[in-house]
């Protein structure tokens, strides 16, 4: 018994894995057909899984079908960042109804497999569920295979792209087990179908040659569920002994699930077989001896009635031929009977007769290929010989047949074997499909219409599908943003491609998103709409507004040809995807450009003319009066113009006007704005002078005598060489509260007076600001002769440290003939801007160097060191490095004495070029201190990098030291400071001895002030160094405010 057990055991699981790998080999090869489409639609996905179940039958088949992915927008319900699936067509229809179009996340046993398809990109096996759409909701699985995308085949797998869907059987259990385990075996098996927990997926593909991958699996412990129970299996289980038997189980593993097969000997049937065997073998004897009486008799019986019985037989085999014959005729289709070795007709229906326009007659015996087109002929006969191989016993396609007219007639054509072996016929049902023909024939017309329209458009028109890929454009797309453009291309790519630049880029698409965002809130707004009904509510879907507008953009995009222009990027956003339209605005804005320029700009010298320069000017006076600082307009006018256009014409006078407003373009300082007036008026705007009124009437003052020296110069006008002269009007403002009108009347009428004085040169409007510039003219001139007169000399203030005069500070003083002592403040501003500050700094440098030589054979004052101030001008000069060694050279000073003395403010610029200067300086010995640190701009940045040697308290700290916390925690910060980082320090403008004790009480014990010494000449400084005593014995000497 235990033998025939495991027989039956082994054939029914042989069976079993005989169905699957049906399923498994038609289901690969229907993904095969289906991967190289590209627009896939329900009917080309019915024709293909008809043709592959027309080969074979398949037990518990309930339906072929395809399920995709799609965007998030269909399922509002669905989470944030999950996938939408749709179950897309299926096969058969009739019975599968309810399954097209409906959400595969559910149920959740389907969709586990699915989204096990959809990442592993292998075959699955889902865990039962039941069929609700089927009467009393039986238990089923599907099976599904991946159906890969165009582009990921025809790249070959190199680079796996997303899935396109799934190809799925849904397999009814009940009928898939039918069958499995014979009935009439002895004993009878009873049997159950487990489906334990998912196996993993094996490393190799689970299908070889058609088969399902069978690998034995150890269930125990795993938790299983039951597919299926046999009737035995449930008739037995009420037996208590039925339970204790151990049931023999075979385990097969249907790709990613593992399926085990229990089998028991039914008990019922065991019992009652072995109580009545014997009995059974005793009435069987008697009964074979009875019937073999019997069929004798019988036989001698109805010999008579054989013949009657053919006689029947046949009239009702005509009865049925009649009437099968009769409902050809009437059916609504053509039908067609051929011989399959002829091919000929042998009988046609009314209803073919009268689509192709022949008589019955005219039709009988003819070979049916001529009734097919002769494209078609090869495709007719080669599903015709599928039948004739017995490949398959029915096959279905579309063919053209040819009417009697000669007009093409589509059909479909549905073939299959009728008949006994030697009767066997081709029977060919003919389903009229051309006006379907025509339908789609006018489809792909207007779709290739629709596409010669769009490239047709003046605007550029791009589709983005929902995975973000651009899948059409027009021409003018790419003439305005087709740079880089490819098949398959996306949108980021597109995107990089238009915006090099990761930033800017990032900009841009940000602010495309977010409107593309706002848009499909919108969209969704308008799609759904929720109707209540008994409690119960539903989504209506609204085709006719499932579209939303995104606002135009203006963006600089790159074209095919390279060129970048200005478009306007609109788009619509649909359920399928993003039509993004671009309007070229290259001609708009240039149009725009040219109206502005007429009304801004001078048509002859494409200068701004007045009205740009006096909205200019205005913005001027505001900022003026804001920051406190001085600017300028000066009014220029060519002398005898009139003369000039009446010796040499008008045009020769347009000529020199546009020659002349290109020089002064040429020598115009940065930020200042040239207008024509008109005639031959030009005015000039210039911010920013200064702070100061007479600085700034200087600068402006200098600037203009510039211009008048380049003016002359001879120009070349149409060939001729011309030399002109111009009178210009200065006109400061700032200072006071002007109007642009004010400011340029009183430039007029300083241009007037220029002319009036003999023309050729410039006049400011202000007399008392004229007066003020005669007198920096003078002291200029002044200070240059003095210098060569040798007005000029040093001072020197002493420098102490714990009670010893350690050196002393260089400073430089004047002495002029008429006004006697000038202040260094009068006179050292204006020399840095004249430039003076050059040669007299020279003169500074040789006469400390002539003095330390002097100081060198005297063996008190040998060890002084002299520190003499550097203006920012003077150091940095490209030869001021040599400057300093030719000084020291040529008397012979010692460099380790010499210290020069830094400003903040030179710090600023060109720091590189300052540390380099200092580190070649240092290197013979030069030192450096950093003078009122505090005041400036202060950093301790450059204090890192600098190679100074001292920092020196600034006065304003010193003075109010004693006085205010700030002032004393701030001294205490730079003392701190300079000792941290290895700095000298010394303090300026001590002049109470109180001032010099909180100084020492801080740590620092150099300084320099009148409560020594004020600066005085090099004798008396001699003499305090000989005889002084250091404070706090004497009384502190003050000086006036001024010479310092």
């Amino acid at each position: 018994m235990e033998k025939r057990l495991q027989f039956s055991a082994d054939m029914a699981t042989r069976l079993l894995e005989q169905r699957l790998g049906d399923y498994v080999q038609l289901l690969a090869r229907l993904a095969d057909d289906l991967s190289g489409i590209e627009s896939l639609n329900q009917q080309m996905f019915a024709q293909h899984a008809h043709a592959q179940l027309s080969q074979r039958g398949l037990m518990g088949l309930q339906a072929l079908s395809l399920t995709r992915a799609l965007g998030a927008g269909k399922y509002v319900d669905l989470e944030k960042d999950s996938q939408a699936f749709e179950v897309a067509y299926a096969w058969p229809i009739v019975g599968n109804e309810a399954l097209v179009g409906t959400n595969a996340r559910q149920p959740a046993e389907a969709f586990h497999s699915l989204m096990t398809v959809w990442h592993s990109r292998q075959m699955s096996m889902s865990a039962p569920f039941r069929f609700l759409q089927l009467p009393g909701s039986p238990d089923g699985v599907i099976l599904r295979v991946p159906l890969r995308t165009v582009s990921d085949v025809r790249s070959g797998g190199v680079q796996p792209l997303p899935l396109m869907g799934t190809v799925n059987a849904s397999i009814r259990l009940d009928d898939l087990i039918r069958g499995v385990v014979p009935s009439n075996l002895y004993p009878q098996v009873a049997m159950r179908l487990l489906d334990v927990s998912p196996a993993a997926l094996p490393k190799k593909p689970s299908v070889s040659g058609g088969k399902v991958f069978v690998r034995r699996v150890d269930t125990r412990g795993l938790s299983s569920q039951t597919l299926f129970t046999g009737k035995l299996w449930k008739a037995s289980e009420s037996h208590q002994e039925f339970d204790l038997i151990k049931p023999l189980e075979r385990e097969i593993q249907v790709s990613d699930r593992v399926w085990a097969l229990q089998f028991k000997p039914a008990l019922s049937s065991q019992h009652k077989l072995e109580r009545i065997l014997p009995w059974l073998m005793l009435a069987a004897g008697v009964l074979v001896g009875l019937a073999l009486a019997a069929g004798v008799s019988g036989w001698w019986q109805s010999r008579w009635s054989w013949r009657k019985r053919i006689k029947v037989s046949a009239q009702a085999r005509q009865e049925s031929d009649a009437r099968f014959h009769a409902m050809c005729e009437q059916a609504a289709m053509g039908v067609i009977e051929m011989d399959v070795e002829t091919r000929s007709v042998l009988k046609v229906n009314q209803h073919l007769c009268r689509m192709l326009g022949y008589e019955v007659h005219e039709i009988d015996q003819r070979n049916a290929m001529d009734l097919v087109m002769p494209e078609d002929q090869a495709r007719c006969a080669q599903l015709l010989k599928g039948l004739d191989l017995q490949q398959f016993q029915h096959n279905a396609a579309e063919f053209c047949l040819r009417a009697k007219d000669g007009s093409p007639v589509w059909v479909e054509l549905n073939a299959f074997l009728t008949g006994r072996q030697d009767t066997k016929r081709l029977q060919l049902l003919v389903n009229d499909i051309s006006e379907r023909k025509r339908l789609e024939q006018m489809e792909r017309l207007g779709h290739q219409q629709l596409r010669n329209l769009m490239q047709r458009l003046p605007v550029g028109v791009v589709m983005e599908d929902l995975s973000g890929r651009l899948v059409y454009w027009n021409d003018e797309f790419l003439r305005l943003a087709g740079q880089g453009s490819k098949t398959g291309i996306t949108t980021s790519q597109w995107w990089e491609c238009m915006f090099p630049d990761a930033a800017e880029r990032e900009r841009v698409v940000q602010r495309w998103e977010f409107a593309k965002a706002q848009a499909s809130q919108l969209l969704k707004a308008q799609q759904t709409v929720r109707v209540a009904d008994d409690g119960m509510e539903w989504e209506e879907i609204f085709t006719h507004s499932a579209a939303s507008m995104i606002a135009a953009q203006l963006l600089v995009l790159t074209g095919v040809d390279g060129e970048r222009r200005t478009v306007a990027v609109s788009a619509v956003l649909q359920n399928d995807g993003c039509l993004m339209v671009m309007q070229d605005q290259s001609q708009r804005i240039a149009a725009e450009q040219e109206v502005k320029r007429l009304a801004f700009y001078d048509a002859l010298t494409a200068l701004p003319n007045r009205r740009l320069l006096a909205d200019r000017l205005q913005h001027a006076l505001v900022m003026a009066q804001r920051k406190s600082h001085f600017g300028g307009v000066v009014l220029l006018d060519i002398d005898n113009f009139k003369a000039f256009n009446e010796t040499y014409g008008l045009e020769q006078g347009d000529l020199l006007l546009q020659a002349l407003s290109q020089r002064i373009l040429g020598f115009l300082p940065p930020g200042a704005t040239i207008a024509r007036q008109g005639g031959d008026d030009f005015a000039l705007l210039i911010e920013n002078l200064g702070g100061d009124s007479v600085a700034a009437a200087a600068r402006l003052e200098k600037e203009a005598n510039q211009w008048l020296t380049r003016l002359r110069e001879p120009m070349v006008t149409g060939g001729v060489t011309h030399s002109i002269t111009v009178s210009m009007g200065l006109s400061l403002f700032g200072e006071q509260a002007l109007t642009s009108e004010e400011v340029q009347r009183r430039a007029e009428m300083a241009m007037y007076q220029a002319k009036n004085l003999g023309r050729n040169l410039s006049c400011f409007f202000d007399p008392l600001l004229q007066s003020a510039l005669q007198e920096r003219r003078s002291m200029e001139h002044d200070m240059r002769s003095g210098l060569e007169a040798g007005e000029f000399e040093l001072y020197y203030q002493p420098q102490v440290e714990m009670g010893k005069v350690i050196g002393a500070e260089g400073l430089l003083r004047w002495k002029h003939p008429e006004r006697g002592f000038v202040p260094p403040a009068q006179f050292i501003s204006l020399a840095e801007e004249t430039g003076v500050i050059l040669p007299l700094g020279e003169w500074v440098l040789q006469s400390a160097c002539q003095q330390l030589a002097k100081w060198a054979r005297h063996p008190r004052y040998a060890q002084l060191v002299l520190s003499v101030n550097v203006s920012p001008k003077q150091f940095h000069q490209s030869g001021f490095v040599e400057q300093v060694l030719k000084a020291l050279a040529e008397h012979g000073a010692n460099a380790k004495l010499l210290k020069l003395e830094l400003t903040e403010g030179m710090l600023l610029s060109d720091m590189d070029d300052t540390i380099a200067k200092m580190n070649r300086l240092k290197s013979y010995g030069i030192s450096f201190a950093l003078d009122d640190f505090g005041t400036g701009y202060s950093s301790l940045y450059y204090l890192k990098r600098l190679p100074l040697d001292q920092l020196k308290i600034d006065r304003s700290f010193v003075r109010d030291v004693l006085t205010d916390p700030n002032d004393a925690a701030i001294a205490r910060t730079i003392v701190a400071l300079a000792k941290n980082l290895g700095l000298h320090v010394i303090a300026e403008g001590v002049e109470t001895q109180a001032q010099s004790r909180f100084l020492e009480d801080i740590r620092c014990y150099a300084w320099q002030g009148f409560l020594m010494s004020p600066p005085v000449e090099v004798l008396e400084f001699q003499r305090l160094v000989t005889y002084g005593n250091v404070p706090g014995a004497l009384t502190p000497a003050l000086s006036p405010a001024s010479l310092r």
